[in-house]
């Protein structure tokens, strides 16, 4: 997926009509950003207004692809839903770009300013129902890593053992304790690390791994781990 800003520089000045009605409303420029996403789309079948995007998040499926994010805590590319329109009766929703004074923030949308076309705006917080952040921007969205590896060894004792190598383990390079030339047998495809040295029962150590699946290799590098 493209950047918010990408994104942003991509529609500025553009109309998108997502469902053939009423022209480019706001609800069709959020449309076009989940279509872009690859999201379903999300209707407003309750009203008609994108209130509902909102109010109804627990069981349309926004929930699915957004976070709910606090209006204090905003990053460019939040998606920001006023429950009451800042300009009078219905619903508006909007992108945030930054934040603005006199509890107000800058936002790009259509059907704002008097222009159907994706225009800049600055709107008052007033009337937020809340907020929604695409997984896709999030940066505190972190998919499980799990294990992505089984290694299999042996240890000086003629002991095997296996033990999970994960993502998030760094690669290292350095010495300490553990018997050189332990053969190592990595059990499936995607090592990155392995766990390797043996030291009072417990595995102890991790080296460089990368190999595929079957591949032997000796103990070259090992350090304790905290």
């Amino acid at each position: 997926m493209m950047t918010a800003q990408e994104f942003i520089n991509k529609t500025i000045g553009k109309r998108k009509d997502v469902d053939g009605y009423y022209g480019a409303q706001c609800w069709d420029y959020f449309a076009y950003f989940e279509q872009l996403a690859k999201y379903p789309i999300t209707n407003c079948t309750t009203t008609g207004y994108v209130a509902d995007i909102w109010n109804n998040r627990k069981n349309n499926g926004v929930l699915k692809n957004f976070n709910e994010v606090s209006k204090n805590k905003l990053q460019k590319g939040d998606w920001v839903i006023w429950i009451k329109s800042p300009y009078g009766g219905g619903s508006h929703i909007a992108m945030f770009i930054a934040y603005a004074d006199n509890n107000k923030i800058k936002v790009i949308g259509q059907n704002q300013t008097n222009t159907m076309e994706a225009s800049y705006a600055t709107l008052t917080l007033t009337g937020i129902g809340g907020c929604l952040r695409p997984k896709c921007w999030d940066k505190d969205t972190k998919k499980p890593l799990g294990n992505i590896a089984v290694v299999e060894y042996m240890t000086e004792k003629g002991v095997k053992c296996y033990m999970n190598v994960y993502a998030k383990d760094k690669l290292t390079k350095c010495s300490g304790h553990g018997r050189y030339n332990q053969t190592l047998t990595i059990g499936t495809n995607g090592a990155r690390n392995c766990f390797m040295s043996y030291k009072n029962g417990q595995a102890c150590g991790k080296s460089h791994c990368k190999k595929p699946k079957g591949t032997l290799l000796h103990v070259r590098n090992v350090k304790d781990l905290k």
